[in-house]
C-alpha cells in the first residue's frame, strides 16, 4: 500500500488529534487499540422491545438499544425501515467504544418524522461509532454534539440539514458519508448561540455532498461557521450553492473537488486554510473566493487546477487577506482569471502558476484598474508589478496546450505540455489528485495531476467512489 505522505505530513503539522490518528491508523500501519469486550445486541423490524436483544430474539427499535448500551457494547441493526428518532448518549472510552452497525450486508433505513420536524439521529455521547445506515425524511438527519464520534458509510438524503455539528463537538470522523438532496446544507458545524463552545478537530475521508434542492439559495455542501482544525481528504461537493464554505481556522482540503456550484466552489473566510491537489470545475461565480470576515487570514493553494468558472477563477475580496498560490492552473474562466477586488497585491505571494482566461485581456485584474492580459503577463509586466510569478506561464489555448480533453472534462496533462516538470519543488505535495507519486519526471508538474506518475493501487481512506473528472473524479491516463 502506498501512503499519502504529503497528507500525513500536513496533518501532523496541522491537527494533533487522537481521532485523526485513529482514522488514518489502518493506512499508516498503526494498529487501533483493541476494543474491550462488551455485550452484543441485535435490532430487527421483526423484533420486540420486550425481547433480550439477541440474534434470535432481537429488539424492535434502535431507540431501545440506545437506552441500553454501555462502553464496549456493539449493536447490530438488521435491514429494514425504522420509523423513529433516537439519541445515542452512551459514554464509551478509547478502548471500549459503543458501536451501532448495520448487520452484515443489510441496509437499515432510519425514517425521520418529516423534513420540517426534528432530528432523526442524535449523537451526544462519547466514543461512538455509527456505521452503515441510510437516514432520510427529517429536518436534521444526524446531529452531533458529542466527542470522539465516527460516522461511516452512511447515506443521508431528503432532509433540510444533512449532518449538523454544534455544542463543541470535537475529535470526530466522517468516512464514506454521502449527503444528498438537502434544503440548507449537507454538513454544517457552527455554534447555536454565542454561549456554545465551537466544534474542532474533525476529519472527513471520502465524503460527498451533492444535489441541493434549491441551488439558487445559499445552500452549502460542507460549511463551518466557526471552529478550528479540520481536514478534508478526497471529498466532493457538486450541484450546490457553495461547495466548501469554510470559516474555521487551520482547515486543510487535500485532493478535493468542487463542481457545478452555482456560486463558489471554495469560499474561504478563515486563517490557515490550505487547498492541496484540489479541483474546481464548471462553478458559477468563482472557483475560489477569499471572503472578508473582518480579520486578516492566510489561504494557501498548492498544485490545484481551477477550470471553467463563469466569472473568476480566483477572487480576493480584501487586500488585508493573504493569498499564497503555487503550482496552480487557473484556466478557462469566462471573464477574469485572478482578481484582486482592491487595488493592492501586498498580500499576494505566488510562482510557478499557469494563467489563462477566455477574456485574454483580463487574465489578472487588480482593483478593476490594473489589468494584465496574457500578452502582458508573458512580457513580464505582471511579475514586475507584483514582484511575484517570475516563473509563471500563460496558456492561450489550454484545450490544446494543457489538458487531454477539456471538452470532455479530462483535466489530466498532455504529454510534454508546459506544465510538465515546471512546478516548484519546495512545499509541493508528494502525490497528485489521483494519488500518483510526485515527481514522476525531472521536476514537479503544475496543477492537480502529475503526468506519467504511477497510480497507487490503493489510496489512504478511499471508499471507491469514482466519477467523471469534470464531476470531480479520476480517470486513468
Amino acid at each position: 500500500m502506498v501512503v499519502d505522505l504529503g497528507l500525513a505530513r500536513t496533518l501532523a503539522r496541522s491537527i494533533p488529534s487522537v481521532c485523526l490518528i485513529l482514522a488514518l491508523a489502518p493506512f499508516l500501519g498503526i494498529a487501533r487499540p483493541a476494543q474491550a469486550a462488551g455485550n452484543t445486541y441485535y435490532v430487527s423490524p421483526s423484533g420486540n422491545d420486550t425481547h433480550p436483544g439477541t440474534l434470535s430474539q432481537p429488539w424492535r427499535t434502535i431507540g431501545r438499544a440506545a437506552r441500553s448500551v454501555a462502553a464496549g457494547d456493539i449493536v447490530y441493526v438488521r435491514g429494514g425501515v425504522y420509523r423513529e428518532s433516537f439519541e445515542l448518549d452512551a459514554q464509551g472510552v478509547t478502548e471500549a467504544r459503543v458501536e451501532f452497525l448495520s448487520y452484515a450486508d443489510e441496509k437499515p433505513l432510519v425514517e425521520g418524522p418529516g423534513m420540517d420536524s426534528g432530528t432523526a439521529v442524535k449523537l451526544s455521547g462519547s466514543h461512538i461509532r455509527f456505521a452503515g445506515f441510510e437516514v432520510r425524511n427529517s429536518e436534521s438527519g444526524i446531529e452531533m454534539t458529542g466527542d470522539h464520534l465516527e460516522v461511516a458509510d452512511c447515506y443521508v438524503h431528503d432532509v433540510t440539514y444533512g449532518i449538523t455539528g454544534h455544542g463543541g463537538c470535537h475529535d470526530f470522523t466522517l468516512t464514506g458519508v454521502r449527503l444528498s438532496r438537502f434544503f440548507l446544507y449537507g454538513f454544517d458545524a457552527s455554534r447555536w448561540g454565542e454561549a456554545e463552545p465551537v466544534c474542532h478537530h474533525g476529519t472527513f475521508l471520502d465524503c460527498r455532498a451533492e444535489q441541493a434542492l434549491d441551488t439558487s439559495q445559499n445552500v452549502d455542501g460542507f460549511a463551518f461557521g466557526d471552529g478550528h482544525d479540520f481536514v478534508f481528504h478526497h471529498c466532493l461537493a457538486e450541484d450546490v450553492y457553495d461547495g466548501f464554505d469554510i470559516k474555521a481556522d487551520r482547515t486543510v482540503l487535500n485532493r478535493c473537488s468542487a463542481s457545478r456550484c452555482s456560486n463558489a466552489g471554495y469560499k474561504l473566510w478563515a486563517d490557515g486554510i490550505k487547498l492541496i491537489n484540489c479541483l474546481g470545475m464548471d462553478n458559477g461565480n468563482t472557483h475560489v473566493e477569499l471572503d472578508w470576515d473582518g480579520k486578516p487570514g492566510t489561504s494557501t493553494l498548492f498544485n490545484c487546477t481551477m477550470c471553467g468558472s463563469q466569472t473568476y477563477s480566483l477572487w480576493v475580496e480584501d487586500d488585508r487577506d493573504r493569498l499564497r498560490l503555487f503550482n496552480c492552473i487557473l484556466a478557462d474562466s469566462r471573464n477574469i482569471g485572478l482578481c484582486f477586488e482592491q487595488r493592492s497585491v501586498a498580500g499576494y505571494t505566488g510562482d510557478h502558476n499557469i494563467f489563462h482566461s477566455r477574456n485574454a485581456d483580463r487574465a489578472v485584474v487588480v482593483g478593476y484598474e490594473d489589468e494584465f492580459s496574457l500578452a502582458r503577463i508573458k512580457a513580464g509586466d505582471w511579475a514586475r508589478f507584483s514582484g511575484q510569478d517570475v516563473h509563471s506561464l500563460i496558456s492561450p489555448d489550454p484545450s490544446r496546450e494543457l489538458f487531454l480533453d477539456l471538452e470532455a472534462g479530462d483535466l489530466h496533462l498532455r504529454p510534454e505540455c508546459m506544465a510538465v516538470d515546471s512546478g516548484q519543488a519546495e512545499g509541493a505535495p508528494v502525490v497528485d489528485y489521483d494519488c500518483g507519486q510526485r515527481p514522476s519526471g525531472e521536476g514537479y508538474d503544475i496543477g492537480a495531476y502529475e503526468y506519467g506518475s504511477a497510480l497507487s493501487p490503493e489510496c489512504p481512506g478511499e471508499t471507491g467512489f469514482a466519477v467523471d473528472n469534470r464531476k470531480g473524479g479520476r480517470r486513468r491516463r
